[in-house]
């Protein structure tokens, strides 16, 4: 498969049968730089988006391509859902958000590197409204 393809397959499985199958596309030592909550390993990955599903149980995440060059696909991650579940931030340092109700949309550059069929870091770029501080907007909660 081509790097954006197993980015394709990665998105379209996370969103249709969830977290655990979508890890299979995911290199063990796995590293997303993101700021504020930078993960480590695919294990921390899936503890990050059990999180966010409690929190959002509704949660749906597509990625744009936008180029690709050799190994390195560049595009954008969007992310849509509603709070309807207890978000607990303590892995990030802050604590647990009730459910509000709210939606959210959020949209994020992200580049990955893929190598053969695993995806083997991504590198999500800073953008206004956009992480973890534009998510608590949304939900009208002021970071801590």
């Amino acid at each position: 498969m081509e790097p954006k393809d197993v980015l394709q397959a990665f998105y379209d499985t996370l969103n249709t049968s969830g977290p655990e199958a979508a890890a299979a596309y995911l290199a063990e030592d796995y590293a997303l730089e993101q700021p504020g909550a930078p993960v480590q390993s695919r294990d921390q990955w899936l503890a990050t988006q059990r999180m966010w599903r409690i929190g959002f149980p509704n949660l749906q995440i597509t990625h744009t391509v936008h180029s690709v060059e050799g190994n390195l696909v560049h595009g954008t991650s969007q992310s849509t859902g509603t709070h309807t579940g207890d978000l607990d931030l303590g892995q990030l340092g802050m604590g647990v958000i009730a459910a509000t109700g709210k939606s959210i949309g959020n949209t994020i550059p992200i580049d990955y590197v893929v190598d053969g069929d695993k995806i083997v870091s991504g590198v999500a770029r800073p953008a206004e409204g956009s992480g973890i501080p534009g998510l608590l907007a949304q939900l009208g909660v002021e970071m801590p």
